[in-house]
């Protein structure tokens, strides 16, 4: 008996030994180098060969190293958008160089998989020179853009985070032009839209403020939508710059690539700040497109769209009614330019109504003050410190563009109605503050005045809507959407919300509102997982255009019935867009812009977007999507004009960070906040460095220092209840996490953290 137990005892031993050797055992192969990371970080090289590496000691990675040969696309052919506007189908093959003791390097600055890294180069080289190439006649190959590739991959791998790669060559392996020679892509679709449709854009529209005035009977026809229609949340991006989302709603486009990247440009004649223009914009909107095929489209309000450009139908550009974030208020009649076509400027400034027309009842029960004080503050020109003035302003421009829209649906029946309102966002920013429930730091009478402005902006808006719904037909689709949502209640900043204040962008949620109605559109269905970017492909598709490929959006076909949903254009093309004619040149012809108008603008710098503000936007955009490298350069230039740009050194800070440069970021946050001594991202941010380098006691205290200074910044709370965690106070990193939530319920980061320190707690009892 002891004798079968000592055999089979060596027996469970042997295999033990057998197990470790057999999982313990790694082989590094030829143009490898191994790396083992272990759990607190560390990270060890293997050279080529045989290795036994302790079970459970780590993660081991391969690296290759020396010369590598790799083919961009992996398999197949990628298909590339052209000058033209064709495609060509294309293969590259790179040959790149990694030198040996590199693993290391890779690991900090690529991760564990860094061939993705050089293939996203291969990518963004390939389609971004393609769209500079003109196809040369027949089957040649265009060796011009070899040439230019290979000058991009270079660049992008002389970066810092790509240092170890080199490239030794590269060939195009196969070019064919899609479709053959032709240099025009022929859209086919109906003589007749499927549907029509009336958009309407409500700035700043929350799901969070509307339900519950739906609920109190408060808003009838955005009951009438919701429960008639498909509905739901439509996620933005970032930036959460107005003008940049709503260019990015017409156009299908990311700014980066649309090229509306700021809010504002100043004149330099009188100082005052001016709206960005539609000169800035480098591709076509919707409304392009369907004026090509013949779908007639009138637009009203639709922010970026001075000067007007000629389009089939009527152009009220954003100039022909007051802008809160930009506006000399009501000097003198909309300038040349902001209508087109030209012969109907008189016909739409008709129906204006001016802020001294405004009567006295109609902004008494939006901001209840006395008749004497509504007198005194209603003047034509702007103040942006007195919120009266303000609201009598955006009220007048709220009724005129009311007027346009129900006098242009009447006349004109267009296959296409735009118009968009500010009334619902530029309240927002003047009265949130005070809206219920009352915070301490507002006094008894300015709570009375304006506690009920923004449920009253939204009643009138709703009203608003109403008359336009009532001159659709059964063959129109409504459409409503935001472009972003609006912080209320608990979640709402100390800082103020006031557009001229340097805090407003950070009073927009993420989240926005769309809405469908009408004949083919599922009835009570919520819409999930939307986007700004969906929302020119669903328009055009309603008007039965096929799917453009350059736009990165889809058609919610999911709102639409099966009925619907299988009429759409099945067609798939690369682009929509056309080459137009030179700006200049169009708006003199189409009498948009006279001469010494566009003379002007150009004097202006309108053309030339080199400020810091777009620079620092368009850094954001590149952040976004991870090209941390191409952000800093954008950052850089904006630094350069601006050297105490509080936000371009944060966002500059958080790009060193992600790319492992510890010390870089940690300069730039701190030189951040000693240009702004109230800078709470960067402190959050600079606190998240010092928590991924463990030095917690610093860490904390910016943690501690941004909530002070805001106690309703949800990311600041869950940073300090990350730090408490780790450094084992759970019953306090317990209650941080919980008051993120209650400041910004459904926070997914919050709810992770509080699930995991939950299941620590419970393990450690």
């Amino acid at each position: 008996m002891k004798k079968s137990a000592l055999i089979g005892l060596a027996l469970i031993i042997a295999a033990l030994v057998a197990f470790f050797l057999i999982t313990g055992l790694k082989h590094v192969p030829q143009d490898n180098e191994g790396l083992l990371i272990s759990k607190d970080g560390r990270a060890d090289t293997y050279e080529r060969g045989w290795h036994f590496i302790r079970p459970g000691s780590g993660k081991f990675v391969l690296y290759p190293v020396g010369e590598i040969n790799l083919r961009y696309p992996k398999v197949g052919l990628e298909r590339v958008l052209l000058k033209n506007g064709r495609e060509a189908e294309v293969a590259f093959s790179f040959r790149i160089h990694i030198p040996p003791g590199s693993a290391r390097h890779l690991y900090e600055t690529c991760g564990e998989k860094p061939l993705p890294e050089l293939e996203k180069v291969f990518r963004d080289a390939v389609e971004l020179q393609a769209a500079t190439i003109v196809p040369p006649p027949g089957d040649e190959i265009p060796r011009a853009y070899s040439a230019a590739v290979a000058k991009d991959v270079q660049a992008a791998l002389s970066e810092p985070s790509k240092e170890r790669f080199s490239l030794l060559s590269a060939r195009i392996d196969y070019w064919g032009v899609v479709g053959g020679k032709t240099e025009e892509i022929v859209v086919d679709i109906a003589g007749e839209p499927l549907r029509k449709i009336i958009f309407i854009g409500v700035d700043g529209a929350d799901w969070t403020l509307i339900n519950p005035l739906i609920e109190k009977g408060r808003l009838p026809n955005f009951k009438k939508l919701v429960e008639g229609g498909a509905w739901g949340p439509l996620r933005t991006i970032e930036p959460m710059l107005s003008p940049l989302i709503w260019t990015s709603m017409a156009t299908g486009k990311l700014p980066e690539d649309h090229g509306i990247l700021n809010f504002t440009v100043v004149d330099p004649e009188t100082g005052e700040k001016i709206p960005i223009t539609r000169l800035y914009r480098k591709v076509d909107a919707f409304w392009n497109t369907m004026s090509d095929y013949d779908r007639s489209v009138d637009i009203i309000g639709w922010l970026a769209t001075y000067p007007a450009e000629a389009i089939n139908g009527a152009m009220v550009t954003d100039r022909v009614g007051y802008l809160a974030f930009a506006s000399p208020g009501e000097s003198g009649p909309p300038p040349a330019g902001a209508i087109s076509p030209s012969e109907r400027y008189d016909e739409i400034i008709s129906l204006l109504v001016k802020s001294e027309a405004v009567p006295y009842n109609e902004i008494e029960r939006i901001i209840h003050i006395d008749k004497p004080t509504f007198e005194e503050n209603k003047i034509l020109s702007f103040d942006p410190k007195n919120p009266i003035n303000n609201m009598i302003l955006i009220y007048a421009s709220s009724l005129s563009y009311q007027n346009i829209a129900l006098h242009l649906l009447e006349r004109d029946h267009p296959d296409f109605f735009g118009v968009y309102f500010e009334l619902v966002d530029a309240v927002g920013h003047l009265f949130m503050t005070y809206a219920p429930p009352k915070r301490d730091d507002v006094s008894d009478e300015e709570y009375k005045k304006y506690k009920d402005a923004v449920d009253e902006a939204y009643v009138i808006q709703d009203g608003i809507i109403g008359e336009i719904l009532a001159r659709s037909d059964e063959n129109t689709v409504v459409m409503i959407a935001s472009d972003h949502g609006f912080k209320s209640g608990e979640a709402r900043l100390k800082a103020g919300a006031e557009i001229w204040g340097g805090h407003a962008a950070h009073w927009h949620r993420i989240e926005g509102i769309i809405c469908l109605y009408g004949k083919g559109i599922r009835k009570g269905h919520r819409i999930e997982g939307a986007s700004i970017l969906d929302v020119a492909p669903t328009i055009l598709a309603l008007s039965g255009f096929p799917l453009a490929s350059d736009m990165p959006g889809k058609v919610l076909e999911d709102a639409l019935e099966p009925s619907l949903r299988e009429s759409l254009n099945a067609a798939v093309v690369a682009t929509l867009g056309r080459e137009r004619a030179d700006e200049a040149a169009e708006a003199a012809v189409g009498g948009a812009l006279d001469e010494a108008a566009m003379k002007k603008l150009e004097a202006l710098g309108y053309i030339t977007p080199e400020n810091p503000n777009a620079l620092n936007n368009l850094g954001q955009r590149y952040q976004m999507r991870g090209e941390f490298e191409k952000a800093i350069v954008e950052y850089k230039k904006a630094l350069t004009l601006k050297p105490n740009f509080a936000s371009a050194l944060n966002n500059i800070g958080i790009c060193y960070g992600s790319l492992g440069r510890y010390a870089e970021a940690e300069g730039s946050f701190l030189r951040a906040i000693e240009f702004n001594p109230e800078d709470i991202f960067a402190m959050n941010n600079l606190a998240v460095m010092y928590l991924k380098t463990r030095r917690f006691d610093q860490a904390r205290l910016y943690a501690e220092k941004a909530i002070g200074i805001e106690p309703k910044y949800t990311n600041a709370h869950i940073t300090l209840g990350s730090v408490l965690a780790t450094i084992g106070e759970l019953d306090l990193a317990e209650e941080e996490f919980q008051t993120a939530l209650e400041i910004e319920p459904g926070n997914l980061s919050a709810q992770g953290n509080l699930e995991k320190l939950r299941e620590e707690k419970k393990r450690r009892k």
